[in-house]
């Protein structure tokens, strides 16, 4: 699934399912068209539950999380710098 940069969808979307969703029609696309990029895994969870393409990004505070968050996400990526555009 090709993923443009004006696809991508960098914003934290919160715990709750509504506010992704709403997110994504802002822009006109069903979720499966949008990447979201998160390191918080409650969040992740709920970008995952709603079908977006998960990119995961460590982070120092969430390290006991990154098993789980590798587990549910397209890319898991140790930085922002890692984000490969021809992936996402």
């Amino acid at each position: 699934m090709p993923v443009t940069q004006l696809d991508l969808v960098a914003k934290y979307i919160g715990p709750r399912e509504d506010s992704g969703v709403k997110l994504h029609r802002l822009g006109g696309t069903e979720p499966a068209g949008c990447a979201v990029c998160e390191d918080a895994l409650y969040a992740a969870q709920t970008a995952h539950d709603a079908g977006f393409y998960l990119v995961g990004i460590q982070d120092t505070t969430s390290a006991a999380d990154a098993p789980a968050l590798r587990r549910i996400c397209d890319q898991f990526l140790p930085d922002w710098t890692a984000l490969d555009w021809a992936q996402a």
